[in-house]
């Protein structure tokens, strides 16, 4: 079993960009992870169930739960790391960190996808993943770009519901029969690591960030690969 610490976790995006690595850890080494996330990832309702539920993680748990000793391996990001055409480059940028500070041979795994239960969706309407409202969330980004909107009647969406468990939400996403729309927030990567076809809206407050337009953004958080469409929000309406 390797023991990995996550310094930079904390988002839920950010944090799940790991899993394609993990996965390629531990289908090229047979050693499953326990991994060690900060405290913050608590207000991912069974976010330690969910990860449980894969097979690379042989355990989750949070930095306060541990000691984190020299038996960790720690695991951060780089800024100088190679472009590739259809990777997430924060997946790359963790590989590259691994690959500089660890002696160990594996191969990303591009194929990566979670676990999940099978469930039946609670409704045939689309699903809409917005930003979870929490004190502790990233505030650099606005909420309820999509509730907001105006663009969702409720006779045609059913908004998720963070009080459930992440493995449920996950579950309704996957069973669904329509494409999943959500905006730039942790949730649709994680659609886009089960492969589900998923709009990701954004506004204008979202369309530049840190000097960049969002795709850039994008192209650092998703699969190019896959199923996943970035749009901006005014050439989105619900099909009818």
């Amino acid at each position: 079993m390797i023991r990995i610490y996550m310094i930079m976790s904390g988002n839920l995006g950010d944090t799940l960009n790991v899993m394609p690595l993990l996965s390629g850890i531990y289908k090229s080494s047979g050693h499953r992870i326990s991994l060690t996330v900060r405290d913050k990832m608590k207000m991912f309702n069974g976010f330690r169930e969910f990860m449980e539920m894969q097979d690379c993680i042989a355990a989750l748990k949070f930095e306060s739960e541990v000691v984190i000793d020299d038996s960790y391996q720690h695991l951060s990001l780089v800024d100088d790391f190679p472009i590739h055409p259809i990777r997430p480059w924060e997946t790359i940028r963790l590989e590259t960190y691994f690959r500089l500070n660890y002696d160990l041979e594996y191969e990303t795994d591009d194929d990566f996808v979670f676990n999940v239960p099978d469930i039946e969706c609670p409704t045939e309407k689309f699903l809409v993943g917005d930003r979870m409202v929490h004190k502790d969330m990233d505030q650099r980004r606005p909420m309820g770009v999509l509730k907001d909107s105006g663009k969702f009647p409720l006779d045609k969406s059913y908004f998720l519901d963070y009080n459930l468990p992440l493995a449920t939400n996950v579950g309704y996403i996957k069973a669904s029969p329509e494409p999943f729309i959500s905006t730039f927030t942790g949730i649709s990567v994680v659609s886009d690591l089960i492969k589900k076809e998923t709009i990701v809206l954004y506004d204008d407050l979202l369309a530049k960030w840190d000097d960049k337009h969002i795709s850039y953004s994008y192209n650092k958080h998703f699969y190019r690969d896959r199923f996943c469409e970035l749009m901006h929000i005014n050439n989105f309406s619900i099909p009818t």
